[in-house]
């Protein structure tokens, strides 16, 4: 992705953005799925197009250019998402201490650790270990495969390594607490 950042440093943000769509539809085209036309369009051409953003800070006013860092840094406080990714010790890093981090939990069950590990995807007891890891305050899983019928099901399996973890599912609301008020 970094290298679409660059581009879109560079050549500004529609280039930058009609670029991530590009590559956001090719990743489709190499093994991706989808249940829904809106997830298609979520999970591949938007959610990269979104990466030709980058364009904007170059070409920010420098006066403005803190307060789009500060604005970014205020909004990663709140909350860590990572989707579609194996578990790293850089997502614990960067959402250390954070109230809410939202991760995938593709599959629910550890036997289909070697899916995960081929379809680049985490299991729920993987996503709950990079919460506790972070110290979060809470875990909420989503993403999940189509061949998890019923996610609650496995939701214990992450509750036994973070306890603090919750499913999402439509319509889902979540009321957040300040760090002070956790302990």
């Amino acid at each position: 992705m970094f290298p679409l950042m660059l581009f879109a440093a560079a050549y500004g943000v529609g280039p930058g953005m009609l670029l991530g769509a590009a590559y956001g539809f090719l990743r489709y085209m190499s093994g991706g799925w989808f249940v829904h036309p809106v997830q298609f369009l979520m999970d591949y051409p938007l959610a990269f197009a979104l990466i030709g953003l980058t364009g904007l800070y170059v070409h920010l006013p420098k006066a403005w250019r803190s307060w789009s860092l500060y604005l970014c840094m205020v909004l990663g406080a709140l909350g860590h998402a990572a989707s579609t990714t194996r578990p790293v010790p850089a997502i614990a890093d960067m959402g250390a201490g954070t109230d809410l981090m939202v991760l995938e939990g593709m599959y629910g069950d550890d036997v289909k650790l070697p899916q995960a590990l081929k379809n680049h995807h985490m299991l729920f007891r993987e996503a709950a270990a990079l919460a506790a890891q972070a110290g979060a305050g809470q875990l909420l899983l989503t993403h999940f495969s189509n061949s998890l019928e019923t996610p609650v099901d496995f939701l214990e399996q992450a509750q036994a390594v973070f306890p603090q973890t919750v499913l999402g599912e439509d319509l889902f609301t979540l009321s957040l607490n300040y760090q002070q008020e956790r302990a």
